[in-house]
């Protein structure tokens, strides 16, 4: 693979900078989780907040905002539900459903009758708000601004009710809480003017409705089939319908607080590498996790890299598996990353049909990490945002079919779930067939090894699906209350 050009196509300054930036160079990020009271003052505070929200043009900022809103939370703003249903059905019966339920494996304490946001048990949401900063000191007098924006309003009442808040962080070594190199194999949306590898190069339309995916057509996007507002601030359904879209330049974001076990994780680690005398064996724990995560610590990849830690920090993601490593002797076909991207070998297909298909349910990760509650009682995890233009065969597809799939090869898995998303829970109803013994196959010659008795290392503590818009559907939403204008010819 090469590094390639790839020049700007889309429309970058009517898109939500989170979209196209990771905001690496911004550490701190904090997010308020609300409720609209009053749509027409509800309205009046977004039109006051859109010109601090971060467009992809900007990448140097000291700050950035950046906004979505649920299903309700767009009929919350005035959007009429003729409207709000032209969304597509993941989107409108959300997370917590009992479909998505089954198929995001959330049992068990990862119920969401136990989520501290988006369960079935607590405040409806109806928009996330989400601040940059790089520092403690900047981050904390920014989140106190965008809470007066949210708090006050010129007529005295409140609009805006914050039902949860939570503040995350980016170490400075770029590690996960389980201690590995995080955020490396995002792919880049063509169109977008960064470079990267060719394999990694995905077509607008995967991540930004409006622009063609990868099957060559233009993604699921939300029409004004039901006339309302200033239908002038929008552009026309690319598909010639005759509507306006509201969809083009936006996305959706999966959002998901994950709480991450790191002494459990370490403990099993350990309890599977002991020497035959009982002694820990730390450089032969810190192996196998990597054999489960899929890359070294510091983030080299097995491929490159299979019998020991280079011990430096790397962002390589320029390689394969198809020629590298076919039959995982590597970096195991189970393994997180792997299952999660498996790039050119897609099970038995050719390494070009195979890339084709991987291209087809790609996610761009957003993450920081999080840490509540007091010395001694600490709980610690990643804030995550999967974005995609298609939460169905994106998210939802990397999930159920790729992650919590007990038999992704069915020639060389069986019983294995991804180790680190993906093991089920005990009150998952799948706990009630078949052998409960969840393993992890390590390919070997002559004969694999298997590491038995997977644990789950992961809970799901909130989640929510929401809409990205575009800066011209959220100018189009402050008109919601205002007598619909006649469209220019």
């Amino acid at each position: 693979m090469t590094m390639v050009s790839n020049p700007q196509s889309i429309e970058l300054d009517d898109i939500q900078g989170i979209l196209v930036r990771g905001y690496g160079q911004l550490r701190y990020c904090h997010f308020f989780f609300v409720q609209v009271i009053d749509p027409e003052i509800g309205r009046d505070i977004l039109h006051e907040l859109i010109p601090k929200i971060t467009p992809a043009t900007v990448y140097d900022s000291k700050t950035s905002l950046n906004i979505a809103f649920t299903y309700t939370g767009l009929q919350a703003m005035g959007l009429s539900k003729e409207n709000a249903d032209n969304f597509p059905i993941p989107f409108q019966v959300g997370m917590t459903d009992n479909v998505r339920q089954r198929m995001l494996g959330d049992w068990g304490e990862s119920d969401p009758e136990n989520w501290f946001v988006g369960g079935k048990n607590g405040d409806e949401i109806h928009a996330m708000v989400v601040m940059y900063a790089n520092t403690e000191a900047e981050i904390e007098n920014f989140r106190e601004e965008i809470r007066k924006h949210l708090s006050t309003h010129k007529s005295g009442k409140n609009a805006i009710k914050i039902v949860y808040e939570i503040g995350g962080y980016r170490r400075e070594d770029g590690k996960e809480n389980f201690g590995f190199h995080d955020s490396i194999s995002n792919p880049v949306i063509k169109g977008s003017g960064r470079t990267g590898p060719d394999n990694d190069i995905i077509a607008s339309g995967e991540f930004v409705l409006g622009y063609l995916n990868e099957h060559e057509q233009y993604p699921y996007s939300p029409l004004i089939t039901d006339s309302q507002g200033n239908l002038n601030l929008l552009p026309p359904d690319a598909n010639d319908s005759g509507h306006k879209d509201l969809g083009r330049n936006g996305t959706f974001i999966a959002f998901r607080q994950i709480q991450q076990h790191v002494d459990k994780f370490w403990a099993f680690m350990e309890s599977k590498t002991n020497k035959p005398n009982g002694e820990t064996d730390p450089h032969a724990a810190v192996k196998l996790a990597s054999k489960i995560i899929g890359r070294w610590p510091g983030g080299a990849p097995l491929v490159k890299h299979p019998d020991q830690d280079p011990g430096v920090q790397s962002t390589d993601n320029d390689f394969g598996y198809a020629k590298e490593d076919p039959f995982g002797m590597k970096c195991p076909l189970g393994s997180h990353l792997r299952r999660n991207n498996p790039r050119d070998s897609f099970r038995d297909q050719n390494p070009k049909q195979s890339l084709k298909v991987t291209k087809r349910h790609r996610l761009i990760r957003r993450g920081r990490l999080y840490q509540t509650g007091t010395k001694g009682n600490e709980e610690y995890g990643l804030l995550f945002m999967g974005l995609n233009a298609d939460i169905a065969q994106q998210f939802e597809f990397i999930q159920h079919v790729w992650a919590n799939n007990l038999q992704p090869n069915k020639k060389t898995l069986y019983n294995d779930p991804d180790p680190v998303i993906g093991v089920p829970d005990p009150a998952d109803p799948i706990q009630q067939q078949g052998d409960h013994n969840f393993r992890f196959a390590m390919q070997g010659d002559p004969a694999c090894h298997y590491i038995e008795g997977l644990q789950r290392f992961v809970t799901i503590r909130g989640g929510a699906y929401l809409f990205l818009p575009s800066l011209s559907a959220l100018r189009y939403l402050t008109t919601l209350g205002e007598a619909q204008l006649p469209p220019h010819s």
